[in-house]
């Protein structure tokens, strides 16, 4: 599924407590996670099957049904070839990773750490979220909306619920710093999308490691400048 329907869908789905599932004749999906709903492949023609299960499932599936009757259409309609900043990225086991200059090494914090370094990550990811919905201001009212939505799909991706939990259970869980545990919980993503049968969608890749590099600078703060490589 594209960036677009994809903020689109996750929007609505958000809004009802129900538990959503969308899936194709290949692959099933949390309706509620845009990083998850962008592995789905979903193209134009695909079928696609949504279910609800809550106390406001039937509302939840009426509000989605209408949006993929609206607007899935017109947005499959253009799609538009990206341009990837980092293409061919292989991800194995890793003990450092290495974004934009910034190296990130396994480290293993120790237990009573680990509730300040969750905070420290939601800290970072709240300063990210602002720092889009400002962008997104911004880049729509100069250069229109439809520009605008790149940013609306990236803060959306930092309000995915079941990312910020898989980073924090590899915080908790694994003792990783945030940092790590960003890196490694993204790149996971970076692999699905590459694994699409989409050019347009492997190459969305530059929207992940974007975030990735923008959670980093907020984790970062003051340490940014001794932790990033000398050129």
């Amino acid at each position: 599924m594209h960036a677009r329907p994809a903020t689109k869908f996750s929007e609505i789905a958000n809004k009802y407590t129900s538990e959503i599932r969308i899936r194709t004749k290949s692959k099933e999906v949390d309706g509620k996670s845009i990083i998850e709903l962008l592995t789905l492949g979903a193209e134009n023609g695909t079928e696609i099957i949504i279910s609800a299960k809550g106390p406001d499932a039937a509302e939840a599936l009426d509000a989605l049904e209408g949006l993929v009757k609206s607007k899935f259409e017109e947005e499959f309609m253009e799609i538009r070839k990206g341009i990837a900043v980092s293409p061919g990225v292989i991800i194995r086991e890793a003990f450092m990773f290495e974004s934009e200059g910034y190296r990130i090494p396994r480290h293993i914090i120790r237990k009573e750490e680990v509730e300040g370094e969750v905070y420290r990550l939601e800290k970072a990811i709240e300063d990210s979220k602002k720092e889009i919905h400002d962008l997104e201001q911004k880049v729509s009212e100069n250069l229109g909306s439809e520009i605008g939505s790149i940013f609306g799909t990236h803060r959306m991706v930092l309000q995915d619920v079941r990312l910020k939990n898989e980073i924090i259970e590899k915080i908790k869980k694994t003792n990783f710093t945030p940092e790590f545990a960003v890196s490694l919980a993204l790149r996971v993503y970076i692999r699905k999308f590459q694994d699409v049968h989409d050019s347009y969608l492997a190459e969305r890749v530059t929207d992940i490691f974007d975030i990735e590099r923008r959670l980093l600078r907020n984790l970062l703060g003051e340490k940014e400048r001794g932790t990033k490589e000398s050129c």
